[in-house]
């Protein structure tokens, strides 16, 4: 999903909107155009923190990476639904935590019908269809 606009009154944001695309115009399903309200919620996480206390981003990842190593072996199980970019960040930490044990839960029935003409399926690995992803694209 591609979001070219947001939508903003300062300092708050009240929706997002879709760009154009060949397959399905502008539309965007509610699950992503009203996904921004967590921004305002009063719970969320604006300053890292350790056992409670305040502490600098970098100090924070590095206790945390220093816990997952502290735990013992590691695997990491990802979904198929993932996209190139969180992959990516998955293969970072996994190499950083020094993982060897990785698995993909793969998608399994009839792949969804394909919405553009000239479209084909994505396919793993292991040659199972997966169908492109709804909504911006």
């Amino acid at each position: 999903m591609v979001i070219d606009s947001v939508d903003w009154l300062e300092p708050l944001v009240w929706g997002k909107a879709c760009r154009d695309n060949d397959v399905n115009g502008n539309w965007i399903p509610d699950s992503h155009r009203l996904n921004f309200k967590y921004l305002q919620d009063e719970h969320r996480l604006l300053h890292p923190s350790v056992d409670g206390h305040r502490m600098p981003w970098a100090e924070s990842i590095s206790a945390a990476i220093s816990s997952l190593k502290a735990a013992g072996p590691l695997a990491m199980v990802l979904s198929a639904r993932l996209t190139n970019e969180e992959l990516y960040l998955a293969q970072l930490l996994s190499t950083s935590l020094k993982v060897s044990i990785h698995d993909v839960v793969p998608r399994i029935g009839e792949p969804r019908p394909l919405a553009a003409s000239g479209s084909r399926p994505h396919h793993a690995a292991d040659g199972h269809r997966f169908a492109p992803h709804r909504g911006c694209t």
